[in-house]
């Protein structure tokens, strides 16, 4: 049987973690209840309240009523920090202090480790090198940063990453018989092992310091922490944890505590990393996103070849070069989807005109062409192009428009100039008579309203002419000739005796 023990809310691995996050959601996990580490009343409330708490501005409210957090600039939070845990280790107590990045843990190791060589609890008489050019004396300190299962200490315990460690005594050829802090086993570690992996342990990392109980921990922070390493670094002491918060001048501790509070750094593992790509590939706006790509490419491809198939490979050459060639593939969509014939429209606009001369001759033509769309309208398949109507409202562009209508004179309808020809019996034989207050009869429409456009041929009287029929003389008749015409009538011969002289 294996039983894995550990906070999912706590930093995860380094390179590959996530594991106990994924078996905690997927319900296979027990959790603890109560809390045994603090021993100060109401602390163990606040720290869950801190790790699970909905509430950002309320993450941190029993640390600010019971004075545990502090904030000032950089050097004077790493001093608070130092004389805290100098004022603690003077009590007796084993006190921790833990920062984000290596260069401040660094210095606080190298500060702590000159309080103990002044306090006399360190033997200065020989050193032995350390990681990262530190040197290490009997008294002193140190932390193993790798694992060595086949360096036992007791039982099946053995050399882990992150435990501490206190040097009892250097040998001559450079080994350390060292003795753990917690359970207090020894182990005599090798020369080139505390050369490369070990390092002073009186401050640590937020990562290395996952696990470690103290009795007091003195935790430095900044506008750039996160919650789950604050977590960490205010529950590591059992008697008391105090955050020392380095912000800047003009900033206020309230909204920095609140933007610790609403930064999360969980890391998920690859099963949960995998879904939730699964997820955003399969998301609706990740797909329309993609559509709208993949289209302006292919119609961006599509209207080159056009442009390569009408211009020519190289005039097509000399624009797609020129920097304007987007907004030139964006002019001809807007001119397709507007019903333009692209081939005719750039042949019309671009062919004959020394567009190569230009500055950027892609810009030219763009412009050449939104001009052109915003005089001419798009002509249906199969039918020749329409002239603007702008060409046609000056009389003098067609003089037979002018003289049908001249400028003072409104042309008529096409409805009232039916009217006009049609006989006063196909309107009604009702005259006009002044509004009274009776509703005048309507006028009788013809039986067959589609034919109205024609002349009726019905006249009143065989020898009366009819009132709208023209009478055209014909050119090809002589002057002097006196025959009826054959569209006109016969009058009354009486009519058309002459007295003689």
């Amino acid at each position: 049987m294996v039983r894995l023990l550990g906070d999912p809310h706590q930093l995860a691995a380094v390179e590959a973690g996530g594991a106990l996050r994924l078996i905690a959601r997927a319900g296979g996990a027990v959790e603890r209840d109560r809390l045994h580490r603090f021993r100060v009343p109401g602390e163990a409330d606040a720290s869950l309240n801190l790790r699970d708490g909905q509430d950002k501005g309320a993450a941190f409210t029993w640390y600010r009523h019971k004075g545990r957090i502090v904030a000032g600039n950089h050097e004077a939070m790493c001093d608070a920090v130092f004389s805290a845990w100098a004022k603690d280790t003077g009590k007796g107590l084993t006190s921790l202090m833990t920062a984000a990045d290596n260069t401040t843990v660094t210095a606080l190791n190298v500060r702590a480790q000159a309080w103990h060589i002044a306090a006399g609890d360190v033997d200065t008489s020989r050193t032995t090198p350390l990681r990262a050019g530190q040197q290490a004396r009997v008294g002193d300190i140190i932390v193993t940063r790798l694992n060595r299962r086949r360096m036992i200490v007791r039982g099946r315990d053995f050399v882990k990453n992150g435990d501490t460690w206190r040097i009892e005594k250097i040998l001559p050829d450079g080994r350390l018989r060292v003795r753990h802090t917690h359970h207090r086993g020894r182990i005599t570690l090798p020369a080139h092992y505390t050369a490369t992996q070990c390092e002073l342990g009186y401050a640590s990392t937020i990562h290395r310091a996952q696990g470690m109980t103290v009795d007091s921990s003195h935790a430095l922070a900044s506008a750039r922490s996160h919650r789950e390493g604050v977590y960490v670094q205010l529950t590591r002491g059992a008697r008391t944890n105090r955050l020392y918060v380095a912000i800047e001048d003009g900033d206020d501790l309230d909204d920095v505590l609140a933007s610790i509070a609403a930064r999360r750094r969980a890391q998920l593992s690859a099963t949960e990393s995998i879904a939730a790509l699964q997820r955003e590939i399969a998301a609706p706006g990740q797909l329309a996103a993609e559509y709208a790509d993949v289209t302006e490419r292919a119609t961006a491809a599509r209207l080159t070849g056009v442009l390569e198939h009408t211009l020519g490979l190289d005039r097509a050459a000399m624009f797609m070069a020129a920097d304007a060639f987007p907004a030139l593939v964006r002019v001809l969509g807007d001119a397709e989807r507007a019903g333009f014939d692209l081939p005719r429209l750039l042949a019309r606009t671009a062919l004959g005109r020394g567009l190569a001369d230009a500055y950027d001759p892609a810009a030219l033509l763009t412009w050449l062409l939104r001009e052109r769309l915003g005089r001419c309208r798009p002509s249906p398949p199969g039918r020749p192009r329409q002239h603007p109507f702008r060409t046609l409202a000056h009389p003098a562009a067609h003089p037979g428009t002018a003289r049908r209508h001249p400028p003072c004179r409104r042309p008529r309808s096409p409805q009232g100039r039916r009217r006009r020809l049609h006989p006063p019996s196909h309107r009604g034989d009702h005259p006009r008579r002044p509004h009274s207050p009776r509703m005048a009869r309507p006028a009788p429409r013809p039986a067959h309203p589609q034919r109205t456009r024609r002349p009726h041929r019905t006249h009143p009287h065989p020898d009366t002419p009819h009132p709208q029929r023209r009478i055209r003389p014909d050119a090809r008749r002589p002057a002097d000739d006196r025959r009826p015409h054959p569209r006109i009538p016969a009058a009354p011969r009486d009519a058309l005796a002459r007295p003689r002289p």
